[in-house]
């Protein structure tokens, strides 16, 4: 993998997305993404702070966590879809959906 195609999947990952075992390095029996997120004004950081991590294993299971608090991986994919919006050039973005539409004004208002 190149640097640019890491930080991507890396990302992608974080946020809850599809994971392939062949990501796994050879010899390794799981792979781990961690994200410090510096969000003073959210209402889960500490000090300004979100760690969100998560671990993979070959048998497929997975270990999530925000602020080392276990959670799912749809809890994950709920609390990044806010924080990380990746698309590529055929996704939809968020931007465009209708329903999100309040958030972007109630966050402009604001400032």
């Amino acid at each position: 993998m190149h640097g640019k195609t890491l930080i991507i999947d890396s990302l992608g990952i974080i946020s809850g997305g599809r994971f392939s075992k062949e990501m796994i390095r050879k010899g390794q029996d799981h792979s781990f993404v961690e994200l410090c997120l510096y969000l003073p004004d959210h209402e889960n950081a500490i000090d300004g702070n979100i760690i969100v991590s998560r671990e993979i294993y070959l048998n497929g299971r997975n270990l999530c966590k925000i602020n080392g608090r276990m959670v799912t991986v749809n809890e994950l994919k709920e609390f990044m879809r806010n924080i990380i919006d990746i698309h590529g050039q055929q996704d939809n973005q968020t931007i465009l959906d209708s329903s999100s539409h309040i958030q972007y004004l109630d966050g402009f208002v604001r400032k």
